[in-house]
């Protein structure tokens, strides 16, 4: 099955604004209605910030989503944190996190978490049943740093039952 991928880039793509503000401007209700219902969907995100826009359009397409991948800013910022929770929350309702990967561009807080979050999320329908999780970040010949100058920024989480 071959899949559209959609990449909605800050630099790449027209202004994403809920609502639109003008016609230089798009949405993700604009961006899908280009391709077919039956198209296998890829959907990119890193717009600077406008995710949190539209995660509330992104759940309304999410049958036609096979893969998510949200880069989410500013997520140590106090005024964004709730703002990345409540979107993750959103998005778990349709896809489940396959992978993530810090952004070493920016910073990261003294609790270990990067400013920038690099998050990709399978649609539920593709899930299986039992899944192997890794808890440690980056992976190996997968992950590699956005800043390829620096050393990639470590996640490692605690294993919950």
């Amino acid at each position: 099955m071959l899949s559209n991928t959609i990449i909605c880039s800050y630099a790449h793509c027209p202004r994403f604004f809920v609502p639109l503000k003008n016609k230089n401007d798009t949405d993700i209700e604009t961006v899908f209605s280009r391709f077919d219902y039956k198209d296998a969907i890829i959907l990119k995100c890193d717009i600077e910030g406008s995710e949190y826009d539209i995660i509330e359009q992104i759940t309304r397409y999410s049958p036609r989503i096979n893969m998510l991948i949200v880069e989410f800013h500013w997520i140590n910022q106090s005024k964004y944190q709730e703002n990345f929770i409540q979107a993750v929350k959103k998005l778990e309702k349709n896809f489940k996190i396959i992978h993530i990967h810090g952004n070493n561009y920016d910073s990261q807080s003294s609790t270990g978490l990067p400013n920038v979050l690099e998050i990709t999320f399978a649609n539920i329908k593709y899930v299986p049943d039992k899944i192997e999780y890794n808890y440690e970040f980056p992976i190996n010949d997968l992950d590699f740093p956005n800043d390829p100058f620096e050393k990639d920024l470590k996640l490692s989480f605690k294993r919950y039952n």
